[in-house]
């Protein structure tokens, strides 16, 4: 296993810790302790120091840090990465990417993440550069070119957005996300007929997946469709009545069509589901 994005010379000419700044943008804590202190010598080890580390090949410090096989460990720090998302622990999630980096320098799921992580952080170039990491180790695989839209739509680069999420659709059309995302940049856009299509093709995929049928009621009222509009927007609040968006969408076409007293009814219930929305 070589490192990635490193050939031959970068080896000869890097430290062991400068070549794992590579992998690691915020260093986890068993790197820095082991950068700072001398490695117990193995029993055939001369008087082992942190120089000597150093000089270390990455296979012999991998197997000092993680003495399980690589793939066991990178599906264990894959499930960490999961838990530490969930608990909205960007830190430790990061944490967990690089030691998979480390691991695996040619890991698909690594820089995805990695790039997810960054955008999160408003670091785009360095989203944009994992993300494009990916593309390069796997161009069939729609995930990268979908999050990598994420990114432009975020930033109001629709037409950068749109064809991110046209390629991820060419190479994984049976997911609804992709097409849900190219709707929704659509709508963007102004084009609403073409936007509903795409939604269309998203709820086809999956009966119950809310965010399609949430983005066709938007795209129905940019229409004028206020009543159709209404339609979906109750698909949604029938799947899932704690979505408050999905309310205040049915408020604001209520609104339009004149009906006042409906529409604050509905946005009464967006403020009793999440009371952040009392004084915005």
């Amino acid at each position: 296993m070589t490192d990635h994005d490193t050939d031959k010379k970068d080896k000869k000419s890097y430290s062991l810790s400068e070549r794992l700044s590579k992998f690691a943008v915020i260093k986890p804590y068993e790197y820095q302790q082991t950068f700072q202190k001398p490695i117990k010598p193995d029993a055939d080890d001369a008087a082992a120091d942190t120089e000597t580390f150093e000089k270390l090949e990455l296979k012999t410090i991998r197997s000092k840090i993680y003495p399980h096989s690589d793939d066991e460990q990178v599906k264990k720090l894959e499930k960490e990465y999961k838990k530490f998302v969930d608990k909205n622990d960007e830190l430790k999630a990061f944490g967990c990417l690089e030691k998979i980096l480390l691991l695996e320098p040619n890991s698909y799921f690594g820089f995805l993440r990695e790039g997810d992580i960054f955008h999160q952080l408003k670091r785009d170039d360095e989203a944009l550069k994992s993300y494009k990491k990916c593309i390069k180790l796997n161009k069939k695989d729609g995930r990268a070119q979908n999050n990598m839209g994420n990114l432009f739509r975020s930033k109001k680069q629709f037409k950068k957005a749109r064809k991110c999420y046209e390629e991820s659709n060419k190479y994984d059309p049976t997911s609804p996300v992709g097409w849900s995302n190219l709707g929704d940049t659509l709508d963007d856009l102004g084009q609403h007929d073409k936007a509903i299509e795409s939604f269309d093709k998203a709820i086809s995929r999956d009966k119950k997946f809310t965010n399609a049928y949430f983005g066709k009621a938007w795209a129905l009222r940019d229409l004028g469709q206020y009543k159709k509009a209404i339609e979906y927007f109750d698909k949604v609040i029938r799947i899932d009545k704690k979505l408050y968006a999905s309310w205040n969408g049915k408020g604001v076409a209520l609104s339009d069509l004149g009906q006042y007293k409906k529409a604050i009814e509905c946005f009464n219930k967006v403020i009793r589901i999440d009371k952040k929305w009392k004084n915005p």
